[in-house]
C-alpha cells in the first residue's frame, strides 16, 4: 500500500508522520483535505521531485512532503513595517505615489551611495543590522515643523530597524554630534545637543517625544515651511465715504458736487459748485442712504440667526433667517424698506417681509423680493437701522465714472429690470463703500486632515517676513499692531463658524514667526475641520510700514503616541539654523552596533553588542520576526561556537545590513561569507563548513564505490582570458561607500581580476585576506571531478574534504580486501583485489574506508613475492574485514606512497540523480592554497 511521509520541519529528519493512502489518490486532493493550511510545500515521489501536486499515487509509491526551506517569505529576512491604524494615514497621504505597475523596491540607503539619505520606504523591508554599521534610518512618520519663540523646529521620526542597538555617535551630514551629555527619562536615552534633541526608544517603549503623526496640508504651505499664502487685507487708499456736498441722480448715473472758493481776480473771489471725481472703481459696491431726510429707526444691539432648514430629510427647505431686536420691532411695518449698517457682512438694504408674533424677530427680503437665508450668525452686534427712501439702496459701480446698477445687498447680484434712479439733487445723501467690500476676503477654507482621519489638535503657522513695526522720521521703529482672524467648523457641514482673533504688536524689522495651536485657545474637540484665515488690519502700501503676514502652514495632530514592539525608534527635534536647515531633512545617520542574544557557555543567552559572525548566524536562525524561527536543536551550535573563538582570534567580523528582501539561505551565505564559510544542513541542523586546511578526512571514494564509468575530470588549463586576480568590493564605514581592493598572488598580473563582493566585511585587512585566499583558489584549484555513487553518497555532505583514488588520473590504487592471512612468522598478510605498483625506495601505505567517519590508517605495508598480497606492518586501530566475513562489508582500501594514495578533494555538490544514485561534484584541493588561509 502506498503511503505519504509528512515531515513537519524543513530540515529535521526525525520529526515526521506517516499516512497510509489508497492507490489512485490524487496528491493535490489529499493535501487540500488533510493539510489545508500547510503553506508552501515540496514533494518527492520515490526520491524524484514532483513539479506539481497533480499526481496520481501508484501502488508502490512513497511520497515525501516537507515545508520549503530558504526561498519563501516565511523563511526570508524580511520584517513588515508595523504601524498603528492612525499611522497608516501617513502612508497614503504623505508617501510618494507608486503606480500600480511600478516596482516599489527602493535602492539601499547604505550600499547605494547615491541613495544614501533618510526616505520613507513603503513596501520595503524594515532593516535588519548585524555588527557595527553607519546607517541612514528610514522615515516612518511625516517630517513636520513649528515656530517656537520665533525659532523654527523640525520634528523627525525614524525606524532604526529590528532589535536593540548600542549607539556610538549621531550625525547630521558630516557633522558628528559628539558634544552631547546623555541622561534618561525612564528607560529612554535623551541626547541633548546645542540645537538638536535626539531620543532613542527601545522596542516596546512609548514614543512620546512629540506627536507621532502630524499631517501637514500641501495647500497652505510647503512641507519644509518655505512658502505660504499672503493674507491680503483692505488697502488704506480705498475711499470709504464720499466727502462731496451734493449728489445728482440721473437715470443710472450719480454725480458728486462740492463747493469751492475760486479767485477769478485779486478782488473777485467767489464760491462755486464743481463736480468731483468719482472716488470708487468698477466692481466696488456703494451704499446710498438719506437721499431725503429720514429718521433713524433703531440704534442698538441686534442678533442675526441662521435658521437652517425645516428638518425634512427627503426634501429639506431652507428657512428664512431672522433678525432679533431684544427691545422689540414695534416701530416697523411689513413692506417697509430699511438699511442696516454696522453688521459687517450682514449689512445692506432689505424689505421687512414678516414680523413674528413676539415682536422681537423679523424676516426680511432683498431687493429682488427673495427671502434672505444667508445671514452670518452674529450675537449682540451694535447696528443702526434707518428707513430707505427714494434712491436709498446698494449699488455696484458699473464703471469708474459713476454709473451704478442696483444689486441685492444679500447676494450682490444685479436686480433685473431696474428702471434707474429717481432723478433728483440732494445734499443729504451719504455714499459709502459696502461693509462687505471693506472686509478682507477669507483665504480658504482648507481641510485640516485627509479623508477618514481625525485631528486631535490643529496648528497654524504665520510668518511676518519683514517683521512688525513702522519706521518713523528718525529712523527708529515704532510699534504697530496687526490683527487677523481664523475660522473653523466641522468639514462638510453648514454649521456656524467658530472664530479666533489673533493680535501681535511689534517694533522690529527682523522676520517674525509664530505657531498657534487651537487647543491653547479653545476647548478643542477632535474632528475633521475646515480652516480659513483673513487679515483684519488695514493694509498700507507705505514702504516704511512692515506688517505683511503670510499663512505659512496648516497642520493637524493625527496620532500623539506610538509603540512598536519590535523596532528601535529614533526621534529628532532640530532647531533650524543656516548650517542645519540644508541637511536635516534627509541627512541624519548614526553609527551603532547591534545588540543580540549571545549564547553563553551554560546554554543561556545574554543581550550584548556584538560583531561576531557566529552570533549573527545564530540570531538569523532563531529570530521569530525576520529569521527562520528555528529551535536550538535545529542549529549546530557546537560548530558555530567553536568557530566564534577562531573568528575572534583572526579579528574577522560581520558588519552589514539587510535592507532588501533576502531569502534565509542567501542571508546565511552573506553572513558566513565574512568568515570564509558556507551554510549546509548536517543531520537536520543548520550548520556550516569553512574553507580552511583540514586534516580530518570524510568518506573516501574510489572506483570501488563509484558507479561504473561515472568518473570524469576537468582539468582547467591557463588560458589568455582567464581571471588573474581578485577585485574585492568591500564596504568602508569611514567613507560610507563600497571600495575595491585588487588582490593578486605571485604569477598574477591583475589585468583581468574576478570581481568578489563582500558587503558585510568592513575593514581592509579582512577584505585583503579574503581576496588573496580566493586568488589562490582561482590559481591552484583547477581540477574539477564528477562521479556517481549509490545511496551511500548521502553519507557525504557539501564542503566535506574527501580522499579520492582513481587510476584514470593515477590518484593511487584502490580495491577491496579479499582475504586476511596470519602466518607462522607473526606477520599479518592481506590479499587485495587491485593491481599494486610499487615505487622503489619509498614506503607504501594502506588506508581503509570507515564510511561516514572517514578513513582509518595509514598503515605501512610491504610487498611479497605474490603481486596481490602485502604484509601489514602496522597494527590497524579499526577492524579490517575480508570478503565473506559474516554480516560485514569487505573493507575498501587505498594504496600507494604517502603522497600518492589519494587526492584530497572538496565536495561542492551532493545531489540525488535517480532513485538509487547520488551525484557528487568536487574540486581537487591544493596545498599551495593553505599558505593564504
Amino acid at each position: 500500500m502506498p503511503h505519504i511521509i509528512q515531515f513537519h520541519h524543513p530540515i529535521r529528519k526525525d520529526d515526521y508522520t506517516v499516512h497510509q493512502v489508497a492507490s489512485g489518490t490524487m496528491l493535490s486532493h489529499w493535501l487540500n483535505e488533510c493539510l489545508p493550511a500547510s503553506g508552501s510545500l515540496q514533494a518527492t515521489c520515490n526520491f524524484n521531485v514532483l513539479d506539481d501536486f497533480d499526481y496520481l499515487i501508484g501502488d508502490t509509491d512513497v511520497i515525501s512532503i516537507r515545508p520549503v526551506l530558504g526561498f519563501e517569505v516565511g523563511w526570508a529576512i524580511w520584517a513588515a513595517l508595523a504601524v498603528s491604524v492612525a499611522a497608516s494615514v501617513y502612508m497614503f497621504t504623505q508617501m510618494p505615489d507608486v503606480g500600480a505597475n511600478a516596482d516599489a523596491q527602493q535602492a539601499s540607503s547604505v550600499y547605494n551611495y547615491n541613495g544614501q539619505g533618510n526616505k520613507p520606504k513603503l513596501d520595503n523591508p524594515v532593516p535588519v543590522q548585524y555588527g557595527r554599521m553607519p546607517h541612514y534610518p528610514d522615515i516612518i512618520a511625516p517630517n513636520w515643523w513649528e515656530y517656537v519663540n520665533n525659532e523654527q523646529y523640525y520634528y523627525q521620526t525614524f525606524s532604526k530597524g529590528i532589535g536593540r542597538f548600542q549607539f556610538h555617535e549621531h550625525y547630521i551630514g558630516e557633522t558628528p554630534l559628539s558634544q552631547f551629555h546623555e541622561h534618561y527619562i525612564g528607560e529612554t536615552p535623551l541626547s541633548q545637543f546645542d540645537d538638536i534633541e535626539v531620543r532613542v526608544y527601545q522596542p516596546g517603549e512609548t514614543v512620546d517625544h512629540f506627536p507621532h503623526i502630524v499631517w501637514t496640508s500641501k495647500e497652505v504651505g510647503s512641507a519644509d515651511g518655505q512658502g505660504g499664502l499672503t493674507l491680503e487685507g483692505v488697502t488704506e487708499d480705498w475711499v470709504a465715504e464720499s466727502s462731496s456736498q451734493k449728489a445728482k441722480f440721473k437715470v443710472q448715473n450719480v454725480e458728486l458736487w462740492s463747493q469751492y472758493t475760486r479767485g477769478f481776480s485779486r478782488e473777485n473771489r467767489r464760491v462755486v459748485w464743481e463736480r468731483d471725481a468719482w472716488p470708487w472703481k468698477k466692481g466696488q459696491h456703494v451704499v446710498i442712504e438719506h437721499t431725503t431726510d429720514t429718521t433713524l429707526i433703531f440704534e442698538g444691539n441686534l442678533t442675526f440667526h441662521d435658521m437652517g432648514d425645516d428638518g425634512d430629510t427627503d426634501s429639506p427647505q431652507v428657512l428664512p433667517d431672522q433678525i432679533e431686536n431684544p427691545l422689540g420691532w414695534g416701530m416697523l411695518f411689513v413692506g417697509q424698506r430699511i438699511i442696516i449698517t454696522g453688521a459687517g457682512v450682514n449689512s445692506g438694504t432689505y424689505t421687512v417681509a414678516a414680523i413674528l408674533a413676539d415682536g422681537k424677530r423679523i424676516e426680511v427680503s432683498n431687493d429682488s423680493g427673495d427671502g434672505v437665508t444667508t445671514f452670518e450668525p452674529m450675537n449682540g452686534v451694535f447696528c443702526r437701522v434707518s428707513e430707505a427712501t427714494t434712491n436709498d439702496g446698494t449699488y455696484v459701480c458699473w464703471d469708474d465714472e459713476g454709473m451704478l446698477l442696483l444689486v441685492d445687498s444679500d447676494t450682490l447680484e444685479v436686480v433685473e429690470n431696474w428702471p434707474g434712479f429717481t432723478e433728483m439733487d440732494t445734499e443729504t445723501a451719504t455714499l459709502t463703500v459696502l461693509e462687505k467690500d471693506m472686509e478682507a476676503q477669507w483665504v480658504g477654507d482648507f481641510l485640516s486632515v485627509p479623508a477618514d482621519s481625525e485631528a486631535q489638535d490643529i496648528g497654524v503657522d504665520f510668518v511676518f517676513p519683514r517683521g512688525i513695526g513702522s519706521m518713523n522720521n528718525n529712523g527708529n521703529v515704532d510699534n504697530r499692531t496687526v490683527d487677523w482672524e481664523l475660522r473653523y467648523r466641522q468639514a462638510g457641514t453648514t454649521h456656524a463658524y467658530g472664530k479666533i482673533k489673533f493680535t501681535i504688536t511689534g517694533n522690529d524689522s527682523t522676520p517674525y514667526r509664530v505657531t498657534f495651536w487651537l487647543s491653547d485657545t479653545i476647548n478643542f474637540v477632535p474632528g475633521r475641520y475646515e480652516i480659513g484665515c483673513r487679515r483684519l488690519t488695514t493694509v498700507t502700501q507705505s514702504t516704511r510700514v512692515f506688517d505683511e503676514v503670510q499663512w505659512m502652514g496648516l497642520k493637524s495632530v493625527v496620532q500623539r503616541q506610538y509603540v512598536n514592539p519590535e523596532e528601535t525608534i529614533i526621534t529628532l527635534k532640530i532647531k533650524a539654523t543656516n548650517a542645519l536647515s540644508q541637511q536635516a531633512n534627509q541627512q541624519y545617520w548614526n553609527d551603532s552596533t547591534r545588540i543580540l542574544p549571545v549564547r553563553q557557555g551554560d546554554g543561556s543567552y545574554v543581550n550584548l553588542p556584538t560583531r561576531s559572525i557566529a552570533d549573527a548566524v545564530i540570531d538569523a536562525c532563531r529570530d521569530q520576526v525576520y529569521g527562520a524561527a528555528l529551535t536550538d536543536d535545529a542549529i549546530d551550535l557546537d560548530t558555530l561556537l567553536a568557530y566564534r573563538s577562531k573568528w575572534a582570534s583572526r579579528e574577522d567580523t560581520c558588519d552589514g545590513l539587510f535592507d532588501q528582501p533576502t531569502a534565509f539561505w542567501d542571508a546565511l551565505s552573506k553572513l558566513l561569507q565574512t568568515g570564509r564559510s558556507y551554510p549546509r544542513i548536517d543531520f537536520g541542523c543548520v550548520s556550516l563548513w569553512r574553507d580552511e586546511p583540514r586534516e580530518v578526512l570524510c568518506k573516501p571514494y574510489s572506483p570501488v564505490n563509484m558507479t561504473p564509468d561515472s568518473f570524469s575530470a576537468d582539468i582547467r588549463l591557463v588560458e589568455d582570458d582567464d581571471y588573474d586576480g581578485i577585485e574585492v568590493e568591500w564596504f568602508n564605514p569611514e567613507s560610507r561607500k563600497s571600495e575595491t581592493l585588487l588582490c593578486t598572488i605571485p604569477g598574477q598580473a591583475g589585468y583581468n581580476p574576478k570581481p568578489l563582493k563582500v558587503p558585510f566585511i568592513t575593514n581592509a585587512g579582512q577584505a585583503k585576506r579574503e581576496g588573496l585566499f580566493h586568488a589562490a583558489v582561482q590559481a591552484y584549484r583547477r581540477t574539477n571531478i564528477d562521479f556517481t555513487t549509490d545511496l551511500d553518497g548521502w553519507e557525504s555532505n557539501y564542503g566535506d574534504v574527501v580522499p579520492v583514488a582513481h587510476d584514470a588520473l593515477c590518484w593511487g590504487a584502490s580495491g577491496q580486501v579479499i582475504e586476511k592471512l596470519s602466518a607462522d612468522d607473526g606477520n599479518q598478510y592481506l590479499q587485495l583485489s587491485g593491481l599494486l605498483e610499487w615505487e622503489a625506495g619509498k614506503p607504501h601505505y594502506l588506508v581503509f574506508n570507515k564510511g561516514n567517519a572517514g578513513i582509518h590508517g595509514p598503515y605501512r605495508v610491504e610487498s611479497t613475492n605474490v603481486p596481490d598480497i602485502v604484509i601489514l606492518v602496522d597494527k590497524p586501530t579499526e577492524p579490517v574485514y575480508a570478503v565473506g566475513e559474516t554480516g560485514q562489508k569487505p573493507s575498501e582500501y587505498m594504496f600507494g606512497p604517502a603522497d600518492r594514495m589519494y587526492k584530497k578533494c572538496i565536495l561542492m555538490r551532493v545531489n540525488q540523480k535517480s532513485e538509487f544514485e547520488v551525484g557528487c561534484l568536487a574540486v581537487e584541493d591544493d596545498p599551495r592554497v593553505d599558505a593564504y588561509a
